[in-house]
Formats: structure tokens, sequence, C-alpha cells
């Protein structure tokens, strides 16, 4: 279930992101270092029980907190993890200058995919891909402090 960058505005982020490549304001190293950035917002977002739109998620059923409770694994917040491996499973891929890609893939991505789909007895809990205007706008904040770090000779790491 991959996700990929979008331009602000509703511009198009080919040649947004082309523009700034051309003229040597974005590198593969500072699209990395956004993309890492995003994907550790999209985990501490979902971790605080929270959705793309900023809303709570759906409470779990009745059932399912009671397993939880019964492992000692209910925090009280609907966070999406039993076992954390959907989350650790998110990765960013295909890193360019112009473009990058996260997502969940194999079994923890149609898990991921029931989640934010919903269906059958399992409510809608959208919590990827990116697509609200903060976190388009933290994005390109990323790219930007990156990229003045870069210019000004103190690179800054990936997230």
């Amino acid at each position: 279930m991959p996700a990929s960058f979008t331009a602000p505005n509703g511009a198009d982020p080919a040649l947004y992101v082309a523009r700034r490549v051309a003229a040597g304001l974005i590198t593969a190293d500072d699209m990395r270092y956004a993309a890492e950035r995003e994907k550790a917002r999209i985990i501490s977002r979902t971790g605080r029980g929270i959705d793309v739109k900023g809303q709570a998620f759906a409470a779990y059923s009745d059932r399912y907190k009671k397993r939880k409770e019964k492992s000692g694994r209910n925090s009280g917040i609907v966070d999406l993890t039993w076992s954390g491996r959907m989350l650790k499973a998110l990765v960013t891929r295909n890193v360019t200058a112009k473009s990058f890609i996260i997502g969940i893939y194999g079994e923890e991505g149609t898990r991921a995919t029931a989640h934010n789909q919903g269906g059958g007895h399992m409510p809608v809990r959208k919590f990827f891909p990116t697509r609200q205007d903060q976190d388009i706008a933290a994005i390109n904040e990323d790219l930007r402090t990156r990229r003045n770090a870069r210019l000004q000779g103190t690179p800054l790491n990936a997230a």
C-alpha cells in the first residue's frame, strides 16, 4: 500500500520538484530526509490514536478490547498496535531527488489496507497515507530545512 509525495496547492508534483531539482535545490538525500521524517510523523500520529484527518480512531470492539486487556497490551488508546509489526513494516522506497514512496507491503500491507478501508467487522481507521495539507507543509519544510543546512555546509542526518 504505497503513498507518494504530492505538491502543495494542487501543483503538478513532478513539475514542482523538477524545477527545484533543476535549480540544484533538492537532492535525493534531501528527499530521503523528508521521507524518513514523514514516516516518523505517521508512526507518531498513529501511536497517539489519531487518523490522517486529525480525528481519534474509531474505538476497538468490546471483544478486541478485552483481548488486548487480557494480553496486557491495552494502553486505552486505539493505536493500531498489537504486536507492532504493521507500523514497523512502514518503509521508504524509490527515493530520488524528484520523489519518494512510503509503503507497507506483504502481509502487513494487507493488514494496513484493512484498517484504512474498513469492512466487515472492522471500522475505517485511516492512518495512512499522507494527504493532509499540514503533512504536505511539513514535508516541504523538511525539504527546506535539509536544503538550507546542506547549502550552509551543515547537513542534517536522516530522521
